[in-house]
């Protein structure tokens, strides 16, 4: 094990003093006040740098959680630069309502940006989801406080130093280190307005328990057990591929991987065959490599804890893909194989509880109403998605899943500051995107006065 950086742990007064820095940049008004035109010239140049840094920031991606560079430079870093190169159009067009409510009053809708935002982001993309989140906090016109997984937090560091390069207003984004303990006392904090949190279920629950007094604004995206429905109509070998990408990408840490496969009982075999074979294919190995598909895990610790999962697999269902230490050098570490397994009993944990790790079960059913019955069989609401040659069907199946979003006939897709959805359930509340750091005010006239200069659209 090699010591690749070192990071302060935040003190209450380090706590004290980012928020503070955050609350005189936004109550100066410094950036939401700055015309779109500047603010879009600093967010573009924020993209320009991480594309030019590329490379050392998936390198410190790899050396710090074990994802695979591949992987951060075509996933990762190319969602990030869009999400900025995004917030930078959208400066220009926040959502606006005008309506008359009788003859003789109308109302405006004002859009405000919320005010000051702690941001608590997962260590399985502290990239894609940490850049997310900053590009739709600074479209908003809010500023921020962020505080990044311990098991996640050196990119975001670097990230941080960027905005400062991007010419970004002092005291606008803030960045602080620590543990939970460290979130729960930036999230409890009297100068913060809002709580945007993404990470696991029950750590979710406690933020949620924390704010009941206080009553701030508050958007969680929490886990997933994600079902892809394959169709007996469905290409099956199109579904294994995209149930490989959807279950093994980025080693199967990902909120909505698609976890869990339901399969038409005519054509179980053949897809298992299909996914076990794609799995296979997967090149596993030192996350620095540029032919390795697949890194390590985030750390022994939750290998560990994947392992487990591993053994109930081997115990309670057959193991057809994976499923065993490396017995080469990838022994030594957090290295666990794509593994896929089938044949688990209907309601098995395994089924129902998320592994996070590339662990992908596969399950038989007997018709299409026995399919949404067992999808919508778990606690948790994320996403799913769909695989058949039935548009119809297609759009019935999604009607009925208990899900925040429905991929069809693929998994994962662009466009989440776009298209944001909010996890159903235990999956998550409020939709993640821009609304998120908004609020709304509507105020109301009588049509009578001089209405002649009245806002086309409202500013932030």
């Amino acid at each position: 094990m090699e010591e690749v950086g070192r990071l302060p742990h935040a003190s209450s007064r380090d706590i004290d003093d980012a928020v503070a820095a955050a609350r005189r940049t936004f109550d100066s008004g410094v950036w939401r006040r700055m015309s779109p035109k500047d603010r879009g010239l600093r967010l573009r140049r924020l993209a320009e740098l991480l594309d030019a840094r590329a490379g050392e920031l998936a390198e410190l991606e790899a050396r710090d959680t074990g994802k695979a560079v591949s992987y951060t430079l075509a996933n990762d870093l190319a969602i990030a630069v869009e999400a900025l190169e995004m917030a930078a159009s959208r400066f220009r067009v926040l959502p606006s309502t005008t309506g008359v409510l009788a003859p003789d009053h109308v109302y405006h809708e004002l859009v405000q940006p919320v005010g000051v935002v702690a941001e608590l982001l997962p260590w399985n993309g502290p990239i894609w989801t940490g850049v997310q989140r900053l590009a739709a906090i600074l479209s908003a016109g809010c500023a921020a406080v962020f505080k990044p997984s311990e098991l996640g937090s050196l990119t975001f560091a670097r990230i941080a130093e960027l905005t400062v390069e991007a010419d970004l207003p002092p005291g606008l984004v803030n960045v602080i280190y620590g543990d939970g303990r460290t979130g729960a006392e930036l999230v409890a904090h009297d100068g913060v307005d809002a709580v945007s949190f993404t990470g696991g279920t029950e750590t979710g629950g406690r933020i949620l328990a924390s704010l009941a007094r206080s009553i701030r604004p508050v958007t969680l995206e929490l886990g997933g057990k994600n079902a892809l429905v394959v169709l007996d109509d469905a290409d099956i070998e199109a579904a294994a591929h995209w149930a490989a990408i959807g279950g093994f990408a980025n080693a199967g840490q990902v909120c909505v991987a698609s976890s869990r496969v339901l399969v038409a009982e005519t054509r179980h075999d053949d897809f298992v065959a299909a996914l076990a074979r794609h799995a296979e294919e997967i090149r596993v190995g030192d996350p620095l490599a540029v032919d390795s598909e697949m890194g390590t895990l985030v750390g022994r610790d939750h290998a560990d804890k994947v392992w487990g999962a591993i053994e109930l697999a081997w115990r309670d269902g057959q193991v057809v893909s994976g499923g065993r230490a490396y017995q080469d050098g990838r022994s030594v570490g957090a290295f666990v194989p794509p593994t896929v397994v089938t044949d688990l009993p209907r309601g098995h944990s395994l089924l129902r509880a998320e592994v996070f790790g590339p662990v992908v079960t596969i399950e038989r059913f007997a018709n299409v109403s026995d399919a949404i019955h067992a999808a919508n069989d778990t606690r948790y609401g994320l996403s799913a998605g769909v695989f058949t040659g039935n548009v119809g069907l297609a759009w019935e199946v999604a009607a009925a899943l208990r899900v925040g979003e429905v991929y069809v006939n693929r998994w994962f897709s662009p466009g989440v500051l776009e298209a944001p959805a909010a996890g159903q359930k235990q999956s998550g509340l409020g939709p993640v995107g821009l609304d998120s750091y908004l609020r709304r005010t509507g105020v109301f006239f009588n049509r009578g006065d001089d209405l002649s200069s009245f806002p086309a659209a409202s500013g932030n």
